[in-house]
């Protein structure tokens, strides 16, 4: 299962329920372990009860089998202070139990690792859509232009909802935050890149994009352009200064769909085919 797909469902899950102040984050486990693991916590308000909610994910693959463990702590705030401690501990105990049973797992056999391995299940896919890799396939290599912009609208990308996805690299978050501002000093901007044409308009209550193969239309009020760019100024290589320069964010808009995902470096690989969201 890829790793941003675990987190993505660690973020969401706690999103949907109502939380705010949300923060995810990576649990850091040797890699023989076969798991990867997210924590989410944030605040969930119930009338005028505040609670701290936390979820937990551990995506497990190994040679055995794998598996989808969740772990769910609500601890309300009268009483956080007396068991946060106690529910730190809960947390713990169940990442050493799961880590001490993957090592009592007896050893694999010969025939059951290696490149014909049928133990093990298939990653899986964030998208029923096929990716076509942009890499010459007979080197080996990565291959990349001086920067990215794409704009796809993949069905049933997001948790089995629709999406819009834009994939950047450095260079495109850099171009796209620049356009973006432009649009938001004049009230309107263009930008050229890899054959489409990107037009930037700021209109009152608009949160759509008109999507075309060669030409994509956004129309944002002032808003929603702010956020945008402040998000992206997150992901530009100024912004990620001692951390990992990958990521991504939501954006809730209108039209085409009712989320945008604005991801750098994790899709840059991959091209997905050209869909029509009509």
């Amino acid at each position: 299962m890829p790793e941003k797909l675990v987190f993505d469902n660690a973020d969401r899950t706690l999103r949907d329920s109502g939380a705010d102040s949300i923060h995810t984050h990576h649990i850091d486990t040797p890699p023989r372990y076969g798991v990867i693991a997210m924590r989410s916590s944030g605040l969930l308000h119930i009338g005028a009860r505040t609670v701290h909610s936390q979820y937990t994910y551990y995506a497990i693959n190994t040679a055995a089998g794998g598996a989808l463990i969740e772990q769910a702590v609500m601890v309300g705030s009268d009483a956080q202070p007396t068991l946060s401690g106690e529910a730190a501990k809960l947390t713990d105990d169940l990442y050493r139990a799961l880590l001490a049973s993957i090592d009592r797992a007896p050893a694999p056999s010969p025939r059951s690792t290696g490149k014909y391995a049928t133990g093990r299940r298939p990653a899986l896919s964030s998208s029923s859509t096929t990716p076509i890799a942009t890499g010459p396939a007979d080197t080996g290599r990565k291959w990349r232009p001086m920067s990215i912009i794409r704009v796809n609208f993949l069905p049933e990308f997001y948790f089995g909802d629709d999406a819009v996805l834009l994939t950047l690299d450095g260079g495109g978050v850099d171009k796209l935050k620049a356009a973006l501002s432009d649009a938001k000093q004049h009230g309107a901007s263009r930008l050229e890149h890899d054959g489409v044409t990107h037009e930037f308009h700021i209109e009152s209550d608009a949160a759509d994009i008109e999507l075309g193969p060669i030409h994509v239309v956004w129309r944002l009020d002032e808003a929603k352009a702010a956020e945008i760019i402040a998000d992206l100024a997150v992901l530009s290589d100024e912004g990620t200064v001692g951390r990992p320069t990958s990521g991504h964010f939501y954006v809730d808009m209108s039209t085409p769909t009712k989320t945008l995902v604005v991801s750098r470096d994790e899709y840059v690989d991959v091209v997905y085919p050209w869909q029509s969201p009509a």
